[in-house]
Parts: structure tokens; C-alpha cells; sequence
């Protein structure tokens, strides 16, 4: 009789604690239904916001009008779809599209991105007749929050329906305004920022030559915003209103062509300040300008200047510039004149 050896059954299989499979998925769950309802709180926020800033339009004298608002983006983003969205203001200009996409962050519902959908209709009232216009661009985002606005395009083209048949184009415009507390006297709201970075930018009509903004940079601040009031800019320089130029880059020329490929082209470079001394722009700006007839025979075609002033200036720079055709110096506004140094370039014409 043989011995067999003992048997030895195998340990009994320990299983894992039940939290430790359940705890992650409640604290997930916990996770999620948290953020759920800080979504839903900031959606409401941004809806809020959105029916907030179509009654200030209409305080402010438009006539707004749309569809339904739906609001979309979870989880990661804010976005309120408006449809057939249409802003009047009656006499002056007024928009309307197919959808209206407004779109926000969860962490800023109420700074709003405006993004129209499709193919834009625009009028505005130009020398007391209404013009209407088709726009579309590859992008078009406007910012708006309580005290910054924000615009950002890309290839956009506006084509007038009829009339002078006009065309504005963008390839690209980026503007930021921003208005915040004055470093001066520490009030809200009193001191503005802008900056616009454009490029090929270009306008044509039936009545003027083409133009166009190879390259457009500006950075402008200003003071005293509370007494701002377009109709009275003499009052806002009376009150201290001062426009600091930080920077301006320009070039204005016309439109190239097959036997005109380099178009000539009007450059300016500038920094200075400037404000409004009974009704007349005053100041000092540090310049350098290149070829300048460009630019001033277009404002003569446009009637922003009289034929003769346009002829004065032509004559002031032409001594200046000599055979460079390039003028640069301190140039001074003063009582309704343009100066550099002694020499009178031209009357300037009243601000308001």
C-alpha cells in the first residue's frame, strides 16, 4: 500500500475591496454632475448676457429682431445659435443674416464672440441715400465685453448691390478696443486703447480711383472718454482730452495693375499727441512721409479736402522732400494750420 502525498488545495482568490472598483466611477460621477450644473449656471449667465445686451441695443435706438435661441456647446464650451438675427438702427445702418452663432468660454460667459454665419446683408446711409451691401468672409469673430470689444476677419469682401457698385475687401483686419481707469485722475472708464493691425485692405467705386491699405498698424490711447461727445470735440479737448498716437504705420497707394504692377504708394511712420482746440486738431507729431501726392490727390477725389488745399500741400512737401520725396520732421497743428518748422503746408479742415 502505498502513501500518496497530501493534497493541498489552493488558497481561497481574494478579491478587492468593492470601493476601490466603485470609488472612481462615484467620484467621476461626482466630477461630472458637479460641472454639469456650473455649465448649466454659466449658460444661463451667457444667455442672460446675450437678451442683456440686445435690450441695450434697443435702448440705445435699434431695432432688434430674431428666432429662437437654442443653446449648445457642452461640455467644453458656450455657444447660443440665434436665428435670423437683424439689427436696425433706422437713418444710420443695420445688418441682418441667416445665424448668428455667439459663443463664450464656461469660465467667461459674459464676454461674448459673435460669429455670423454666412452671407451677410449690410446698409448704411451715405450722403442721404440708403446703400446696401452683400459681405462675406472666411472669418468673422466680434468680441464684446463689458468695457473691450474685439474684431478679427479674414478675406472679407463687402460688394455694394447696386448704386456705385463699391467694393471693400479686407485680407485681413484685427482691431482691439479696450476702455479701462485712467492712469491720470484714477477714473472708471476715462481712458481707451486701440489697436488695428490690417493688411490689403482696399476700396473701389465708380467715382474715385481704386485705393488701397497695403499695410495698415495702429496704437492710439486717449483721455477724458467721459466728455467724449463726437459733436462737440472741442468740449472733450477742453476737458483734457488728449489722443496719444503710440504708433502709426501706413501705406496708401492705388490698385496695381497688369501695365501698372509696382503702384506708386504714399508711406507714413508717426508718433505724437494731438487734441481739439476750437474745433481745429492740435499738437505736435514726429513724422516721416513718403511720396505724399498719393494719399492727397485721393482726398481731393474723395472732397475730404478742397482742390486748392490739396495743391498747397503738394506745393509745402514738394520744397521740403526735394529730390527724395521723403519729408521728415516734427510737424505742428495749430490753429487751423499744418506746419513743419516755419513752412505752412496747408489749412486743415475743422474736426466736427
Amino acid at each position: 500500500m502505498t502513501n500518496s502525498p497530501p493534497s493541498h488545495s489552493p488558497p481561497p482568490e481574494r478579491k478587492a475591496p468593492r470601493w476601490l472598483l466603485w470609488g472612481p466611477l462615484l467620484v467621476f460621477g461626482l466630477i461630472f454632475a458637479v460641472y454639469f450644473f456650473a455649465w448649466q449656471k454659466a449658460a444661463s449667465i451667457m444667455e442672460d448676457e446675450v437678451y442683456a445686451w440686445v435690450e441695450n441695443e434697443r435702448l440705445n435706438g435699434a431695432e432688434v429682431s430674431h428666432g429662437a435661441i437654442k443653446m449648445t456647446g457642452f461640455p467644453f464650451f458656450l455657444r447660443a445659435k440665434v436665428s435670423d438675427p437683424e439689427l436696425r438702427y433706422p437713418d444710420v445702418w443695420g445688418w441682418s443674416g441667416e445665424l448668428l452663432t455667439i459663443d463664450a468660454s464656461p469660465l467667461q460667459p459674459d464676454r461674448l464672440v459673435f460669429v455670423p454665419q454666412g452671407i451677410l446683408s449690410v446698409h448704411g446711409i451715405y450722403q442721404g441715400q440708403k446703400r446696401f451691401f452683400v459681405v462675406n468672409a472666411d472669418q468673422l469673430h466680434i468680441t464684446l465685453s463689458e468695457t473691450a470689444y474685439a474684431l478679427q476677419t479674414m478675406n472679407l469682401t463687402a460688394i455694394e448691390k447696386d448704386g456705385l457698385n463699391t467694393k471693400l475687401s479686407f485680407a485681413k483686419l484685427v482691431a482691439n478696443y479696450d476702455v479701462k481707469e485712467s492712469p491720470e485722475n484714477g477714473k472708471a472708464n476715462d481712458f481707451a486703447t486701440l489697436m488695428v493691425d490690417g493688411e490689403n485692405l482696399a476700396y473701389k467705386d465708380n467715382t474715385t480711383s481704386a485705393l488701397t491699405l497695403p499695410i495698415l498698424e495702429v496704437s492710439l490711447s486717449a483721455s477724458a472718454m467721459r466728455t467724449l461727445d463726437q459733436s462737440n470735440l472741442t468740449r472733450w479737448g477742453d476737458n483734457g482730452g488728449t489722443l496719444y498716437m503710440d504708433r502709426l504705420r501706413i501705406m496708401i497707394g492705388e490698385e496695381a495693375t497688369e501695365t501698372n504692377a509696382v503702384a506708386p504708394s504714399t508711406q507714413i511712420a508717426a508718433t505724437g499727441k494731438l487734441t481739439v482746440k476750437n474745433g481745429f486738431p492740435d499738437g505736435l507729431i514726429d513724422a516721416k512721409i513718403r511720396n505724399p501726392d498719393v494719399a492727397i490727390d485721393w482726398l481731393v477725389g474723395e472732397g475730404a479736402i478742397p482742390l486748392e488745399t490739396g495743391a498747397q500741400a503738394k506745393g509745402g512737401f514738394a520744397v521740403l522732400s526735394g529730390d527724395k520725396d521723403e519729408v521728415k520732421g516734427q510737424f505742428t497743428l495749430q490753429n487751423g494750420e499744418l506746419k513743419i518748422g516755419p513752412l505752412k503746408l496747408m489749412d486743415l479742415p475743422k474736426v466736427n
